[in-house]
């Protein structure tokens, strides 16, 4: 037997809109057939439980109040957007304006002890350069006296 065929029927005949054979049909396969009786049953329960339950009615205009709510909802989201970018900015080009100070404090610390610290370069370079001027020129001139 095709169940499938007999299982798609069964919601369409709780619904009345088989025709008089094809209800026959379904009618006799449920008699031999007990997982197709047995959903059968469980949809009739459904439809009982269903058909019991009192039916919620709106007003006219809850379409239109819905979608005024959706609307105020978006718009406030919209500047919450707006007003995050701008503290977003703000926070950015504060940030910057950290770095940069703090880039040129330390910049003029780093200049301030360069400074005192190649004043003492060059004068350790400059009596470096005197002792090797003293001693090249003391040599030279032994050098060239001994010649004579």
């Amino acid at each position: 037997m095709n169940c499938n065929k007999f299982q798609e029927q069964i919601s369409l005949y709780l619904d009345n809109k088989l025709s008089l054979e094809e209800a026959k049909d379904l009618m006799k396969h449920l008699e031999s057939c007990s997982n197709c009786k047995q959903l059968h049953n469980d949809l009739i329960k459904v439809k009982k439980i269903l058909s019991a339950k009192p039916k919620i009615t709106v007003s006219n205009n809850f379409t239109d109040s819905v979608m005024s709510e959706i609307y105020k909802i978006q718009h406030k989201k919209k500047e919450n957007i707006v007003h995050f970018s701008i503290k977003k900015y703000f926070a950015i080009a504060a940030s910057f304006l950290f770095i940069l100070s703090a880039s040129v404090f330390f910049v003029m610390q780093q200049t301030k002890s360069t400074i005192n610290s190649s004043v003492l370069d060059s004068e350790a370079i400059f009596e470096t350069y005197d002792n090797q001027f003293d001693y090249i020129y003391e040599n030279d001139v032994t050098a060239f006296l001994s010649m004579y």
